[in-house]
């Protein structure tokens, strides 16, 4: 992927700060989701009697507290891909950490940077971009078909209710594959649009 050597330093501002935005947004947004889904599948749980009832929101904690922990690990924190020190492994849980941020603190509108910290700020939009890019690959989507087939298995397997195991599913993949959809990608979008403008890359880059 191409370094964004030819960004404005107001661009690289705008940029930098609609992705913190739009991360945000997403992050908090999920996050919100999953627990107060959580909770109430819980309330309902306790306040239900009915064994079959029971059985199908069981499964629903599970799948839910399973999505909470996702985000957690999700590939768009961009973490995964790091290194195996004990440093990168803590920074593996740091959801908000956004790698961004201190870039938005040190742009500030009006002032004009030096040369190394915006060729700083445009690597870490290409890592960025990079982590987006991995985060929409194909592979990302796996673990929510497996996990959620494996429940709906168990729930006909064990509790002997196949159409509890198909809504699981079937409404588990809507929720995952929304999640997936409303990924944030500026910083993809501002890379890939500089590449298909032509920019060329640095050569020692282009030579790797």
């Amino acid at each position: 992927m191409a370094m964004p050597g030819y960004l404005s330093t107001e661009s690289l501002r705008e940029t930098i700060n609609s992705e913190c935005r739009q991360y945000n947004k997403w992050l908090y947004f999920w996050l919100s989701f999953y627990i107060v889904l959580d909770a109430l599948l819980v309330v309902a749980y306790v306040s239900i009697k009915k064994l079959d009832t029971q059985h199908a929101l069981l499964v629903g904690i599970f799948c839910t507290t399973l999505g909470l922990f996702g985000i957690f690990i999700h590939a768009m924190t961009g973490y995964p891909l790091k290194g195996a020190s004990i440093k990168d492994l803590a920074r593996f849980f740091n959801i908000f950490t956004m790698p961004l941020v201190p870039f938005r603190k040190a742009l500030p509108s009006g002032t004009v940077p030096d040369e190394r910290l915006v060729a700083e700020a445009e690597a870490a939009i290409v890592e960025r971009a990079e982590t987006e890019q991995f985060a929409r690959h194909w592979l990302n989507r796996m673990p929510a078909v497996v996990v959620l087939g494996g429940f709906g298995f168990v729930a006909w397997l064990v509790y002997h209710i196949p159409v509890l195991g198909i809504i699981n599913f079937v409404a588990g993949m809507v929720i995952s594959q929304t999640q997936f959809y409303t990924q944030p990608a500026v910083a993809l979008r501002a890379v890939e649009g500089l590449e298909a403008e032509g920019a060329p890359e640095p050569a020692g880059q282009a030579e790797a």
